[in-house]
């Protein structure tokens, strides 16, 4: 079982949409980052009125953390749980980092049932888009041997200094919905240095079981859930020390010209198992279904045909 972790983010931001940020004053001696957007107050979602309007943006997110480092012995390499690495090299042979080590593909089983469910229901076939779009070749980003870390996943072992955090469930939800890259601020030999993350992936939090627990199950009673960590390799050129503290940003890749709507304005139908918006043209009401791309929790993208500039009625059952 993993041992607790015993820091855990205490700053985060998302910009949610490039270019609508507020700033901030902090006394840190990190570098400044802006504080969150709010989007509903842009009157860039309006038209001449009050109402929010379908829009489009270039879309992304930025996260801040304050983090520990930490001694790692291994880089994951599928960042994703839902994601599973097809290897091209044996297992234990040495890797360099660039060299191609095989393709990140969607899991079988959630392949199959996501694309049984697509034909009915949009939130499986957005999904299942989604997954799509995270497949990719793998390069190792390390140098060190391709294997199965302690809990079965894939893995470049390879000594170094993490930078590490942990994430509340709803960003890892973010996190799991578009690629990021990060950033780490640390302190090095030489003083305060920022640096590119040579890999970012996420541990998943463990489940451990008290039988003491209340309420008792079979199983025992769930003593604790940790949060899922997110971790960050650091370029062996840095001279730093495990246990410092340093700060982490992790940027997703931008979605140029999305078509983005605020994310109270998306309904959800049971019946359909869908989602869909409602818009209003010269007076006239309609619903439109819509499949649906990553949120920041403020907005969310729209990766269906919708048009643009359309006013926006509130759903009896928002999303």
């Amino acid at each position: 079982m993993r041992r607790t972790r015993l820091c855990s983010a205490v700053v985060i931001l998302a910009v949610v949409l490039y270019g609508c940020s507020s700033s901030t004053t902090t006394t840190s001696p990190f570098p400044e980052f802006p504080d969150e957007a709010s989007d509903l107050e842009d009157d860039s979602w309006v038209s001449g009125s009050s109402t929010p309007v379908v829009r489009r943006t270039d879309f992304g997110m930025v996260y801040k953390f304050d983090a520990v480092l930490e001694s790692g012995s291994e880089v994951l390499i599928a960042p994703y749980p839902q994601l599973e690495l097809v290897p091209s090299v044996e297992s234990g042979s040495e890797v360099v980092r660039g060299q191609v080590i095989g393709s990140l593909v969607i899991d079988p089983e959630v392949k199959a049932e996501l694309a049984a469910g697509a034909a009915r229901s949009s939130v499986d076939r957005s999904r299942l888009a989604q997954l799509e779009a995270l497949e990719h070749t793998v390069r190792s980003p390390v140098s060190g041997f391709l294997g199965k870390s302690e809990n079965g996943d894939w893995a470049v072992l390879s000594t170094g200094i993490d930078v590490v955090v942990g994430l509340t469930p709803v960003q890892s939800l973010r996190y799991r919905s578009i690629p990021f890259r990060g950033t780490a601020t640390v302190e090095t030999v030489m003083g305060q240095r920022a640096v590119a993350c040579e890999a970012v992936w996420v541990v998943g939090g463990a489940i451990e079981l008290n039988s003491n627990a209340s309420p008792p199950s079979e199983f025992g009673g769930v003593d604790e859930v940790k949060a899922d960590e997110v971790h960050c390799r650091l370029p062996r050129r840095v001279e730093t020390a495990p246990g410092l503290r340093g700060v982490l940003i992790l940027e997703s890749e931008s979605l140029a010209d999305a078509v983005v709507v605020p994310s109270i304005f998306i309904g959800y139908d049971e019946e359909t198992d869908g989602y869909y918006v409602i818009v209003s043209e010269d007076g006239v009401e309609r619903q439109i279904p819509v499949d649906v791309g990553p949120t920041d929790g403020v907005v969310r993208v729209i990766t269906s045909d919708l048009p643009v500039g359309v006013e926006l009625v509130f759903p009896e059952s928002a999303g």
